[in-house]
């Protein structure tokens, strides 16, 4: 088992650095959210890595540069993420998978994550 040092990002999320090269933000049972500073992509579809403890999830919402969900892309519309994926898509209610309507705009990610670990995200075009 690698040695592991863990730094606070936020009261209930922290950065996990593993000597192995591996990074991620955590939560425990009492949940955390992180906030990204504004981003543009290119994609139709947003993927994460990740792990959840079996009660654990993950939520994402999409804002605008304000803080404000954009339309569809709510915490609450988001279909709550479960279980240990590398490229798992991230789906809401009203629009799947698709991000494609807010591809090129800015875009801050809040991502609410309740017993799991987050790796990383991206953005892609199906081949």
């Amino acid at each position: 088992m690698p040695l592991r040092r863990t730094t606070p990002v936020q009261t209930a999320v922290s950065a996990a650095l593993l000597f192995a090269s591996t990074v991620s933000f955590s939560a425990g049972k009492k949940g955390g959210w992180l906030l990204t500073k504004p981003v543009k992509f290119r994609g139709q579809r947003m993927l994460i890595n990740y792990k959840t403890q079996p009660s654990g999830s993950i939520r994402i919402e999409l804002q605008d540069l304000l803080g404000r969900p954009y339309p569809g892309f709510a915490l609450q519309q988001c279909l709550p993420i479960r279980g240990d994926q590398i490229g798992g898509p991230v789906s809401w209610r009203d629009h799947g998978s698709s991000v494609a309507e807010l591809a090129g705009r800015p875009v801050r990610i809040k991502f609410q994550l309740t017993d799991a670990d987050l790796y990383s995200y991206r953005f892609e075009s199906p081949p």
